[in-house]
């Protein structure tokens, strides 16, 4: 624990070690000005001088652990960006996931492109961003909370954290070019081509078929992870995870970029990603594929509060694992929104470091389109 802190923060040690070479410095000089009796009688203030030693140390240490880290976040406002647009960096990784993930992650970029979503809230909110090709967005989360409307052009720069469920995500964004221009697009002409009375009854079956089966999904789940030991409190949220549930089936999953996950202190986040705890440029995922195990007794059209359980498997850090988790489906005015509390075992994972607490509890939030 010392040397990494020593090494994460040369300075502050750097300064203390100067402040107290003085104090150093002063008693050795008095010392051997006069006898060691009358030193110690007559310098009255060498008390003070400790304690102003002790005050100058205890500021030093304030200053670098607590009020750095979550003053001086990286901003991104002023640093130089790539520019492209939303489908251009989307063809990219879905090329090369690992030749364009060396090439942005972790770097500022500039992307342009058709505002689809806005999901706001409380704290700020992220802007989703069409492409050109189907099933796939960009995910910018916002640095604070600013204007965009459905439909129009804009440029929103951030921190490429990744890609995953055929999404680009960025995170610390802020929108850099808001022409408020709405894109429009012509209608689509009616077909009147009359067609067999055999066929149109075969289209609405097979219609009839499909809409019993229905996705629900969002781009604005959440995770918490916290972790408590009696040195200090963690906790992060990851506010762009993306999540699917099938009504049929039951099937369930939740997709995250693990350098999403936010924490209010900097060098906590940095020592998160860092190899000695999640190694995220290694492993810069996490899934969790399951099902619900009592679907067959919900009925996802009534509004009411139902406890739930699933059983799937979780990767994180490399490791898959099976897992069981309890929690509550809710649906309300047709809108459907899930909650799990869980715990899991870091040394589980293959995560070492006893800076953390040997159990981990996640909580698990989102509300479906």
């Amino acid at each position: 624990m010392f040397f990494k802190l020593l090494k994460d923060l040369p300075w502050m040690f750097a300064i203390a070690f100067i402040i107290w070479l003085i104090v150093a410095f002063l008693l050795w000089k008095k010392f051997f000005a006069k006898s060691n009796a009358a030193f110690f009688k007559k310098n009255k203030n060498i008390g003070l001088l400790i304690l102003v030693a002790i005050s100058l140390t205890a500021v030093d240490i304030w200053y670098f652990i607590e009020y750095v880290p979550t003053h001086f976040r990286r901003d991104i406002t002023n640093e130089k960006s790539i520019a492209l647009s939303a489908t251009d960096i989307i063809k990219e990784f879905q090329s090369s996931e690992n030749a364009a993930y060396a090439k942005y992650n972790n770097k500022a970029v500039e992307i342009s492109g058709e505002v689809e979503k806005v999901d706001a809230d409380s704290i700020s909110a992220t802007v989703i961003l069409k492409t050109d090709i189907p099933g796939t967005s960009i995910s910018c989360r916002l640095k604070s909370k600013q204007d965009a409307a459905i439909g129009a052009i804009i440029s929103v720069k951030g921190i490429l954290t990744g890609f995953i469920a055929d999404q680009v995500q960025l995170s610390e964004a802020i929108i850099t070019n808001n022409s408020s221009a709405i894109k429009t697009t012509a209608p689509a002409a009616k077909d009147t081509t009359a067609k067999p009375i055999k066929d149109s009854v075969k289209n609405i079956v097979v219609a009839e078929k499909n809409a019993e089966a229905k996705i629900y999904s969002t781009n604005k789940a959440s995770i918490r992870f916290f972790s408590h030991t009696p040195e200090e409190d963690i906790e992060a949220t990851n506010s762009q995870v993306i999540s699917k549930l099938n009504n049929q089936t039951g099937q369930l999953s939740f997709a995250a970029l693990i350098k999403g996950f936010h924490f209010e202190n900097e060098l906590m986040q940095d020592h998160f990603n860092s190899e000695d705890y999640m190694n995220s440029d290694a492993f810069p995922k996490s899934e969790f594929k399951g099902v619900l195990n009592n679907l067959n007794k919900l009925d996802l059209t009534k509004d009411a509060t139902n406890k739930i359980s699933a059983t799937g498997s979780l990767t994180i850090h490399g490791i898959t694992q099976k897992v069981f988790a309890t929690g509550t489906i809710t649906v309300a005015k047709g809108k459907i929104s899930l909650k799990s509390v869980f715990k899991i075992k870091r040394a589980d994972y293959g995560i070492t470091t006893n800076e953390i607490a040997d159990e981990l509890e996640i909580t698990v939030t989102c509300k479906y389109d």
